[in-house]
């Protein structure tokens, strides 16, 4: 079926999953300006307190929840041939596409590592103090993870989704990673601009890595792990590096 019933009329497919689009991708960017303020040591209490309060974890999951909702309705309405693409690239080769989301997680947590350590000695660059983030129990420690394991799929389907609607429209794969890389790039702007090259790089890798191998199942077992194993287990994390003998990052 090549339309859609609109509310006031009917829209060929691609129109609508156009507009539909155009209504995401600022929502996106919107999410950036809104998200984690730049907080000083006397804030930290307050906004620890806020940011695992029952009210903000019920926000986040029905923010995720909302976003994937929306890409799967995107998906499962409009674009049937997506669908059995997706439905391909999440069961094709499991074992080796997990194993491919744990090696990702070592490499990219690593050259995080090394290039924010990097530029923080050669240039003296301070980075957003993101302690007040780290859970202080084993409630928030659930509640962050529960985040992630509903936060990691909604933002990789968003992600590959773009993608695919993007290079149909353009009929380019180059223009569609790095447009995409760039959305969810600035989509972590409140993190440090070191961290927004980071994520850049990292999601040009992902795009290409889907659209050479439809490895779905790996950007979004990697997206999970990430979440868990970066601020929500940054204790963890720097007894690790310092076992190297890394140094901990500023404001890591």
């Amino acid at each position: 079926m090549n339309t859609v019933r609109g509310l006031f009329f009917p829209w060929d497919r691609e129109k609508a999953e156009l507009f539909l689009v155009f209504l995401m991708v600022p929502a996106v960017f919107l999410n950036s300006a809104l998200q984690t303020p730049l907080v000083t040591a006397d804030q930290a209490g307050y906004y620890h307190d806020w940011y695992y309060s029952p009210g903000s974890f019920v926000a986040s999951v029905l923010q995720s929840l909302g976003m994937g909702c929306l890409v799967a309705f995107l998906v499962g309405s409009l674009s049937p041939e997506l669908a059995r693409s997706w439905e391909s690239g999440l069961s094709a080769e499991p074992r080796r596409q997990l194993a491919c989301a744990g090696l990702m997680l070592v490499i990219f947590t690593f050259g995080h590592m090394a290039l924010s350590s990097g530029v923080s000695l050669l240039f003296g660059v301070s980075f957003p103090d993101l302690d007040w983030m780290c859970p202080a129990n084993l409630r928030e420690r659930v509640q962050s993870s529960a985040i992630a394991l509903v936060n990691g799929p909604a933002e990789e389907f968003l992600r590959v989704y773009l993608i695919a609607r993007i290079a149909s429209l353009t009929k380019s794969g180059a223009a569609a990673v790095l447009s995409s890389a760039a959305v969810f790039a600035i989509y972590h702007l409140s993190y440090g601009w070191i961290t927004v090259a980071y994520f850049f790089l990292v999601g040009v890798f992902l795009g290409w890595l889907y659209l050479r191998k439809n490895y779905l199942l790996a950007l979004v077992a990697w997206h999970v792990l990430a979440d868990m194993t970066g601020v929500f287990y940054a204790s963890e994390w720097r007894s690790f590096m310092a076992f190297f003998g890394i140094p901990a990052l500023p404001g890591s």
